[in-house]
Order: C-alpha cells, then sequence, then structure tokens
C-alpha cells in the first residue's frame, strides 16, 4: 500500500511539474536544415548518434538501426547494420560509444519489456560482434528506452520507473566492481515528462535533452521540445529548463482537404558535439508543404550565441561565425618564401583552396575537406611546391560559392 501511494505521489509531482511551460533559452542556435543527404520521403531518418569527429552517424530507420558515414563534404548512403545488431526484434532508438566501438539501442526481451542491449565492434571481423544485453544492474522490470555514454564509467539511462521516461546516472563503483546509481532525476523538472534522448558536450556544463510537458499545455501548438539546463556551480546542481529557439511547431492541416495529416511538432533525441557547438536531431517538421508523410528526420543547427551572451564561432573559439564567403589577399604579398591565406564559410560545406600556375594548370590542393562555419588560415610555402618566382592563382571553391585571387611570389 505505501509503494502504490508512493507511485501515486511521484505522478502527480511528475504531471504538475510537467504542465508548466519553460522559458527560452539565452543561447540562441542557428535555423536547424535538414541532412539532404540522407533525406527520403516518407522514410524516417531519425535518432541520430555521432561518433565525437561527427563523421559516422547512427539512424534509426524502418524499424532498424543504419550507418552513414561522411565522405567528401557529403553523408553516404545509409547501410543497414549487419544481423548481430538487427537481429530480427523490435528496436529502437541507437547510441554510439564515446571511442565508437560500441552500440547500445532498445530491444523488446530481457528484464523487462524494453531492455538495453549492445553489440561491441570485433576487429577481427572488422564487423559487430553479437548482441549482448546490458544485464539486471541497468536493466530494470519497466520500459528501458534509451542510453546516453558520458564516458566508459558514466551512463544516462532514461527508464519508466517513475511514469514517462526520465534519466537516471549510473556510474561504475570500481570497489564493488559494479553499477550504481549516482543521481535519479525524478524530483527535479528535467524529469518531468516523458524525456526522448539526452547528451552533453564534453565539459558537462549542460543537458540537452527533449520532453512532452508542452503537448499538456497546448497539443494544437507543439508536441515536443528541445530543452537545455546549465550546471549552477554555487547550487551544484542543475538549472531549471529552458526551451532553445529552435523547435518547431505542430503542423497544421487543412480541416477541409487534409484533416487526415497528424500535427507533428515532434523536436527530440538531441546529439551535441563535444565542443557543444553543433546539435543534431530528429524532427518532422514540413519544409516541403507536399511531404505530409510525418517521417522523422534529422537535422542539424549551429551555436550563434552562448548563455553568456557572447558569440560563438564553430571553427575558431575566439571568432564569430561569418556572414558570407570570403576570401582575402594573402599576406604578405608578394611573398618569399612563405605567405599565409585566410579564408571564411558561412555554412558546414565541403571546401577546397586550390593554387594553380597562371597558365591555369593545377600545383596542389591546399585544402580539401568539410569545414564547418568559421574563419580559416593555411600557409603556402613554396620551397614545398619548388615554385620559381611569378604570379599564381587560388580559388576557394564549395557547394555554393567560388572565390578567387591572385598572389606573387618573388626569390
Amino acid at each position: 500500500m505505501q509503494k502504490i501511494i508512493m507511485s501515486l505521489l511521484v505522478m502527480i509531482l511528475v504531471k504538475n511539474i510537467a504542465a508548466q511551460d519553460y522559458p527560452i533559452a539565452p543561447e540562441v542556435w542557428s535555423q536547424p536544415k535538414r541532412v539532404e543527404d540522407i533525406y527520403v520521403k516518407g522514410i524516417d531518418a531519425s535518432n541520430p548518434s555521432l561518433t565525437k569527429n561527427l563523421d559516422t552517424m547512427y539512424l534509426y530507420r524502418s524499424g532498424e538501426i543504419y550507418v552513414t558515414t561522411l565522405k567528401e563534404g557529403r553523408w553516404q548512403t545509409p547501410k543497414r547494420l549487419n544481423n548481430n545488431v538487427n537481429a530480427g526484434g523490435a528496436m529502437r532508438n541507437p547510441s554510439i560509444s564515446k571511442d565508437g566501438r560500441r552500440i547500445y539501442y532498445a530491444a523488446w526481451g530481457g528484464y523487462g519489456n524494453w531492455d538495453l542491449w549492445y553489440n561491441d565492434w570485433n576487429p577481427n571481423t572488422n564487423d559487430w560482434g553479437l548482441y549482448k544485453n546490458l544485464g539486471p544492474k541497468l536493466n530494470s522490470p519497466y520500459m528501458d528506452w534509451y542510453l546516453y555514454e558520458i564516458n566508459k564509467d558514466s551512463l544516462f539511462i532514461l527508464n519508466t520507473n517513475v511514469g514517462g521516461p526520465s534519466p537516471i546516472l549510473y556510474v561504475f563503483d570500481k570497489k564493488k566492481n559494479d553499477w550504481a546509481i549516482a543521481d535519479s532525476f525524478y524530483y527535479h523538472k528535467i524529469a518531468c515528462c516523458h524525456v526522448q534522448g539526452i547528451s552533453m558536450p564534453k565539459n558537462r556544463k549542460k543537458i540537452y535533452y527533449s520532453d512532452i510537458s508542452s503537448l499538456w499545455k497546448d497539443s494544437n501548438k507543439k508536441y515536443s521540445e528541445l530543452c537545455v539546463v546549465y550546471w549552477d556551480s554555487v547550487k551544484e546542481y542543475w538549472s531549471e529548463p529552458y526551451f532553445l529557439n529552435i523547435n518547431s511547431n505542430a503542423y497544421q492541416p487543412d480541416s477541409v482537404n487534409r484533416p487526415w495529416v497528424w500535427l507533428g511538432g515532434v523536436d527530440a533525441f538531441p546529439w551535441t558535439s563535444e565542443n557543444g557547438k553543433i546539435l543534431y536531431f530528429h524532427s518532422d517538421r514540413r519544409e516541403i508543404i507536399e511531404d505530409s508523410s510525418g517521417a522523422w528526420n534529422t537535422y542539424v543547427s549551429y551555436l550563434l550565441i552562448d548563455e553568456n551572451g557572447k558569440p560563438v564561432s564553430v571553427g575558431k573559439d575566439n571568432e564569430t561565425i561569418p556572414t558570407g564567403y570570403k576570401l582575402y589577399q594573402n599576406y604578405p604579398n608578394p611573398f618569399n618564401p612563405s605567405t599565409k591565406i585566410k579564408y571564411s564559410i558561412p555554412e558546414t560545406t565541403f571546401t577546397s583552396l586550390t593554387l594553380y600556375d597562371i597558365r591555369g594548370s593545377r600545383i596542389t590542393e591546399l585544402v580539401s575537406e568539410e569545414k564547418h562555419p568559421g574563419e580559416y588560415e593555411v600557409e603556402l610555402n613554396a620551397n614545398r611546391y619548388n615554385l620559381a618566382s611569378g604570379v599564381y592563382i587560388y580559388q576557394l571553391r564549395t557547394s555554393s560559392a567560388v572565390l578567387t585571387n591572385k598572389l606573387t611570389l618573388i626569390k
């Protein structure tokens, strides 16, 4: 009887907290862009989880887990993981470890209805090994929905011990050689509701997550919202939650012509880069009116203003994000034997900086890789390429800009 009363009290507390609305976060993110390379109309590309260098992404698609890699600035066609991972049962919510050698996910069966499972990378087969259950210490008799690895000894787990999925922090006790709960968030507003995904940057001063508290407040405008809490060094605990500025409103269907379209408004499963400046998440916002499928697609956004009101650069920490493409005159010019070339880009794109002779023959590529928004500088040393005195051409090329300039070498 006492357990039942306690459960009811917790549910009342959770519901009352969830009914509240949050203020908009002081930090500002760029308008989200759909990751077009992996977009297929009507097919989910959801629950993004990325390796720390952001060049490999794991996704949930059509009831299974897929992977895509970044090559020459383009995400490749997602490929289904092997049958050791996609073993035929119901599964979802993939999450990659920090070292990229273990994949976690929720699957039906085990110690409760949904359990957390994992596969380790097998270097001998160069593929994923057999699936394993995380065991009764990390799983519960309830629904265990998602795992986020902070590091090898610290895990966030979302389960339904207190109603909707709420985060519990587990740490590995080396003395007992077992996992233990370090913090249960059921009494804090971060656990107010159905939490969908959780992530934090390397410095651990923020937690990004999504919840559906706004659904209880106004289901015609919102559904699932991206949120952030900040670490309070004075209170030594987390701040009140804030909504991010990039949440979508629910899609309003035409009640006459298209009354069957679901309202949508899902923004969920945020995944932040280690520096906290890039955020991937999935959403069913409809950028193209003809796509009324309600599929979840992956989006990316960049931090423009941090929580302290300071402009942020994704490229270099002490520079702001450029508003346009620029290719600056090299300095010094004329030069001998070395000079520096500076350029800036306003968005993530595959970038090449190529050096030509005056006749247009290619000498070398000084840059050939994906670049995030920022200002960059590269050094050209004439001796490295055996350049003779004369005039040369350098050209910056991206997916949406081509800029050219000249430089002069005098020996």
